[in-house]
């Protein structure tokens, strides 16, 4: 054999085993068994993570249709349902409200955000009815009374002062032409359904805050007067104020769950020690309910005895339920902020909340404030006193899109949660 054949036959050999190693590592399937098993919580937010972040899966919608999970111990009874999703609006809003007719329908107030016009949509048939065609520009931030009729218009102005209208919602025919500085157009929009106007008044320059009593007759105010922050109650229906706090300490948020009941709590950042009071309506009298808690925010329910808190923990955030009357805390493993909640009027121990599907690591609650980080939320029902949660909605699956929760709130009978898309500010709603 010659030496040319001999090298001819080496190559075409190596090329087989090459080939053969080639198939056996890269392209033969891998029948290799693992023992290792998912469980149910690792589909949950409070389930394994290891990057150091929390986390949900998309859930698959026919899949929570058919098989809902179920996590059932001695601390919780974590439960998957479905209730339908849905977009209100796809501009942005500045405020909404809820109202219920006599029949029992539902109509939804709110105030679009680039023409400041009042629409109301009907629940039951979605039907949209402009209320008034006042085109007004730059509203950020919209409250109404407990009838819709009177509202609390909020924006900043070229020169960066907080400016707050009180106005009510009038026929032209009897009504005075808004004031110039609230920034209607001199064309206003073509007359729609209806052609009611704006009159009012402004308020004083730079409230910091509002929070509106449980009945929605009256609200709550902070304001700087001089070197202090004066803390005001005004009542729709007759314009009347009294001051019932005075503070030298500006910065506070502010909520009205109970009749006699205002809470104070002061604003949160990770590095700072915050705390959180009652002060009482009728009276003034100041009460500390808790404190030296790093990145502080609250949330208090309806009869004042229970407190969603959230603070600020190892470059994220934990949640917990504070016990008024035993000074006793439950903890939780859902993580989230109090503002992307609300509590039931109806079951006091119920709050309704965004939970962030994923939280990376950073300063909580100061990147979501400031806009650095926002949130893919999941929807979730949590009972304080059992620690149980129920997994209500998975938008980036039901509805394809992500949703940041923030200024939720329910309709009067609670078989609707409304809230608002940080995202991009639309109104969105979740049967219950």
């Amino acid at each position: 054999m010659s030496k040319k054949i001999l090298i001819i036959i080496i190559i075409i050999f190596i090329t087989i085993i090459l080939g053969m190693l080639t198939w056996s590592f890269l392209l033969k399937p891998n029948t290799k068994t693992t023992e290792q098993t998912t469980g149910v919580l690792d589909f949950l937010p409070f389930g394994k993570n290891n990057d150091q972040s929390t986390q949900i899966p998309f859930f698959n919608k026919d899949e929570l249709s058919e098989k809902p999970v179920v996590v059932d111990n001695t601390k919780r009874n974590d439960s998957v349902s479905v209730h339908k999703l849905k977009q209100v609006t796809t501009t942005q809003i500045s405020g909404a409200t809820a109202t219920t007719s006599q029949t029992g329908e539902t109509t939804i107030r709110l105030i679009e955000r680039s023409t400041g016009n009042i629409f109301d949509i009907n629940t039951t048939n979605s039907e949209k009815k402009r209320i008034t065609n006042t085109t007004i520009i730059a509203s950020r931030e919209t409250f109404f009374n407990s009838l819709g009729e009177t509202l609390l218009m909020r924006y900043l102005n070229e020169n960066d002062v907080i400016k707050t209208f009180m106005g009510h919602i009038q026929n032209p025919e009897t009504g005075k032409v808004v004031e110039e500085e609230l920034k209607i157009l001199s064309n206003p929009a073509p007359v729609g359904e209806s052609s009611g106007q704006l009159t009012g008044t402004f308020l004083e320059d730079d409230i910091t805050t509002i929070a509106l009593s449980p009945s929605k007759d009256a609200f709550f105010s902070l304001a700087p007067l001089g070197i202090n922050t004066i803390g005001t109650v005004t009542y729709f229906k007759n314009n009347t104020r009294e001051q019932i706090f005075s503070s030298s300490f500006p910065e506070w948020l502010t909520q009205w769950p109970k009749k006699d009941t205002v809470t104070l709590t002061t604003k949160a950042a990770s590095v700072a020690d915050g705390f959180f009071y009652f002060l009482n309506s009728s009276s003034g009298k100041l009460e500390r309910v808790m404190g030296n808690i790093k990145g502080l925010t609250t949330n208090t329910n309806t009869d004042a005895t229970k407190v969603l808190y959230s603070q600020s923990v190892s470059k994220s955030l934990s949640l917990h339920a504070l016990d008024v009357k035993t000074h006793t805390t439950e903890s939780f493993t859902i993580k989230t902020l109090p503002e992307k909640c609300v509590w039931s009027a109806l079951q006091t121990d119920i709050v309704y909340c965004g939970v962030p599907g994923r939280i990376t690591e950073g300063q909580y609650p100061d990147f979501w404030y400031q806009g650095i980080v926002s949130f893919s939320d999941t929807l979730w029902k949590i009972n304080v006193s059992t620690n149980t949660t129920e997994l209500l909605s998975v938008p980036v699956t039901s509805a394809r899109a992500e949703i940041d929760v923030v200024q939720p709130f329910l309709n009067n009978d609670e078989t609707l949660l409304l809230f608002t898309n940080k995202k991009d500010s639309t109104l969105w709603s979740l049967e219950l």
